[in-house]
């Protein structure tokens, strides 16, 4: 009897070691991270652009490019098989004019430079776009022509709608002078701040005047969608927020470089953003990241802070939406090959 009892409690404490050793284990492994978000499926490439079923599909693939890097774009556009807007102002030769529309495109996040062809074209549904000087311009895949002809005057057109994203220094959050104190968190609506910039003469690849642009901007993309329930104007939204790391040379204006850089950062964002999804509900979004890397890049090297989408309404056309961004920690940008003296280590607490 004593043998049995022993023997079942000897059995049960085994059962409930092996139990908390596996429960230990269990907590003890590092969670897996979360997987990147994935283009849409069944994208097709028409006339030279790629062709998208739904907004939904075109939103969720822009986040992924967002979200992934420039190699993965650069897979992105070859499986595809057509000339991107990036790929090709990439190819554009030092003397090439870019035209205001195409600069403005430009500034623009990696998914939107990656999802228009060379022409700043997309089609979504049945639905061909042109993106242009902020404002999207719609014709039926029926009608291709139509497009020929608002592009020579755009006031034709009858269905519109807006993205946003304009490069200026919000007045009320000037860089500071010396000995000024720089404010806590820096709100962006339809804009950009590019208060970080370090002007030097390059010695080596090419000798001539360079300068280093650190910028932070937010965009928003809108696609009309119908009234909702409480007769406002419906839309799909998609914005994001994102850290542009540049560099320019001078020839007689500033111009993208095309020297490999070196890039180094540690940085930590947070961030916030209210839409109003309509009928008195409005959505609260917020974001905590910390961005570290060691990297190389010959073009404008973008970090993406957080992107959000969803519906939102407006009773007078469309509007920016507004985030409140606090961005401090350090970046570091040096030009392969170039004196150490032209590094710059640019270190704030905050940065915006």
């Amino acid at each position: 009897m004593k043998k049995s009892f022993f023997r079942s409690l000897i059995t049960a404490s085994t059962a409930i070691a092996v139990i908390c050793i596996l429960g230990s284990c269990k907590k003890n492994l590092p969670e897996k991270e979360a997987a990147l978000p994935q283009p849409a499926e069944n994208i097709k490439t028409q006339n030279g652009r790629l062709v998208f079923e739904n907004n939904e599909a075109f939103y969720k693939t822009m986040e992924a490019l967002d979200k992934s890097n420039d190699e993965t774009r650069l897979n992105f556009e070859k499986k595809h098989d057509y000339t991107s807007f990036r790929n090709a102002m990439s190819n554009a030769g030092e003397d090439y004019a870019f035209s205001i529309a195409e600069t403005e495109l430009m500034n623009m996040p990696p998914s939107i430079q990656s999802v228009l062809n060379s022409k700043g074209e997309v089609q979504v549904g049945s639905d061909i776009i042109w993106y242009n000087n902020g404002t999207k311009y719609y014709v039926p895949e029926s009608d291709e022509q139509q497009m020929e002809l608002i592009k020579q005057n755009p006031a034709i057109a009858t269905k519109k709608s807006s993205y946003f994203l304009k490069f200026s220094k919000p007045k009320n959050d000037l860089a500071p002078a010396s000995g000024g104190i720089t404010p806590n968190w820096v709100y962006l609506s339809n804009s950009a701040d590019a208060r970080h910039q370090y002007e030097f003469w390059q010695y080596y690849p090419a000798a001539g005047n360079r300068k280093y642009v650190h910028e932070l901007g937010v965009y928003t993309d809108y696609y009309y969608v119908a009234p909702n329930t409480c007769g406002q104007a419906s839309y799909n939204y998609y914005t994001g927020c994102y850290l542009y790391i540049k560099m320019e040379w001078r020839g007689r204006k500033w111009k993208p470089a095309g020297e490999t850089r070196e890039i180094n950062y540690n940085i930590n964002c947070s961030g916030s953003t209210s839409v109003g999804r309509g009928c008195g509900i409005v959505d609260y979004l917020g974001f905590s990241v910390n961005p570290v890397a060691s990297t190389t890049s010959n073009g404008t090297y973008t970090i993406t802070m957080s992107v959000f989408s969803g519906i939102t309404v407006s009773n007078s056309g469309y509007y920016p939406i507004g985030w409140s961004v606090n961005v401090e920690g350090n970046i570091y940008h040096h030009v392969v090959g170039d004196i150490a003296g032209n590094g710059w280590n640019n270190t704030g607490y905050p940065l915006w």
